[in-house]
């Protein structure tokens, strides 16, 4: 399931004193889609960053990234990026000795473009039932988003206070948003109702 996050905006409400006439701010559009996944018992797949840039400069400084990276022009998930990322996520069950099966939406951008996936098996869901039937839609990613938003908000706060004006860079985000995904329990609670 893939989530848009523009990474510098932060929480849309602010304090101010007393007769203080707030002052408006321009608001961000930078953006990066992520690409999440987890099973039923809470084991999450890789998470995938897509950014516009190729090669941001904010990732020269830095050989090791917590998270995978793609681009695109828009910053969106494509159905050819999807592919790559399950060509590799395939790959890594076949060397484990591991099956299984995906559950997705019928967005454009999850086709499937080939049929040699080994290990994986497909499952799309019937239109119009994402909301109700997609677990990554039962609260994951407005937690990611929420928490996301907070954290950024926080340092801002934190950066205000000590008189300092440092912007985030594409890398940060990327890794901040690869650290609330790790934090994230994404075990589904799973509910029984039985009538007499």
């Amino acid at each position: 399931m893939s989530l848009q996050c523009f990474f510098e905006q932060q929480i849309k409400y602010s304090l101010d004193e007393e007769g203080q006439a707030p002052l408006g701010t321009k608001v961000s559009k930078k953006r990066v889609t992520a690409l999440t996944g987890a099973s039923i018992t809470g084991k999450k797949l890789p998470i995938l960053i897509v950014g516009k840039a190729k090669n941001p400069h904010s990732f020269r400084k830095h050989s090791f990234r917590c998270f995978k990276y793609a681009s695109q022009k828009n910053a969106g998930v494509t159905s050819i990026i999807f592919n790559k990322y399950l060509e590799g996520l395939d790959e890594q069950m076949r060397a484990e000795g591991r099956h299984i099966a995906i559950t997705f939406d019928n967005c454009t951008a999850h086709y499937i473009l080939q049929e040699d996936f080994t290990n994986i098996t497909f499952f799309s869901l019937p239109a119009n039932t994402t909301a109700v039937m997609q677990p990554m839609d039962a609260g994951i990613i407005n937690s990611i988003k929420t928490r996301y938003r907070y954290k950024l908000s926080l340092r801002k706060f934190k950066d205000a206070y000590a008189k300092v004006k440092i912007c985030l860079t594409p890398y940060e985000a990327n890794v901040l948003i690869s650290k609330i995904w790790n934090e994230t329990s994404c075990l589904l609670s799973i509910s029984f109702s039985f009538m007499d």
